[in-house]
């Protein structure tokens, strides 16, 4: 077995150990930042898939909104229809109920969460641009879905109406626009969004099925209606 090299004297040896001191230094860092490369990966895929399933329930959610159009299409064109009766007089006595869409809630505090915690910083630039627009065409869905319930909180009150005022007229009126704009908006958003989301290979979580306020007919009262339902509604 060969001996190892011994060490040379004076300025030689002085070199020698600074040389096996940096040596030893650079090591360790290369250790330190290869601990920190893989505690950076771990933490960036946990993000990741924290974030990817919250996703998963807001394109559920929407999917599930998008299930409910028909009903929704075929309520306001009963609403137009009520308030051209209304307009000639007559009685909406028989209209007992009116309903709304449903309410949902984009979830964000997973990405908001992975952001103050700086592990979205951790995704490639591409990504993070795509996740965050998806989020944005989320956050206006659910603006624009809060601005439609105001809209069907003023036509639930053409249930029973016995006369119309001007200014109600005015009020229903505007409402009924506001309705189908909203409509229109968050269909687009919904469309966008989960075209954003399906180029990230996002899957959605679905919602189980239930019956739409929308879709149970306006003749049923409301007692009926919430019965049907199995959970309280504003009338």
């Amino acid at each position: 077995m060969r001996a190892l090299p011994k060490p040379p004297h004076g300025w030689n040896s002085v070199a020698w150990d600074l040389a096996i001191v940096t040596l030893g230094v650079l090591i360790a860092l290369f250790a330190q930042q290869l601990v920190q490369n893989l505690n950076d990966r771990a933490a960036a895929e946990e993000a990741r898939k924290n974030i990817r399933a919250e996703l998963g329930v807001n394109i559920g959610r929407m999917q599930s909104a998008d299930r409910r159009s028909a009903c929704l299409t075929r309520r306001l064109e009963e609403i137009a229809a009520f308030l051209d009766q209304a307009r000639k007089g007559r009685s909406l006595a028989g209209v007992k109920w009116i309903g709304r869409p449903p309410i949902w809630e984009m979830e964000d505090a997973r990405w908001q969460a992975a952001t103050s915690a700086g592990r979205s910083s951790l995704f490639g630039a591409d990504e993070q641009a795509a996740i965050a627009d998806v989020y944005a065409l989320m956050s206006d869905y659910e603006v624009q879905n809060r601005i439609e319930q105001e809209a069907w909180a003023k036509l639930r009150g053409l249930a029973g109406l016995e006369r119309l005022s001007e200014a109600r007229d005015a009020s229903l009126s505007d409402a009924l626009q506001q309705a189908r704009y909203s409509q229109w908006v968050l269909a687009i958003d919904s469309a966008q969004a989960q075209d954003a989301a399906k180029r990230l290979g996002i899957r959605a979580t679905p919602v189980p099925p239930s019956l739409s306020p929308l879709c149970i007919p306006t003749d049923v009262p409301a007692a009926e209606a919430l019965k049907r339902l199995g959970y309280e509604e504003p009338l």
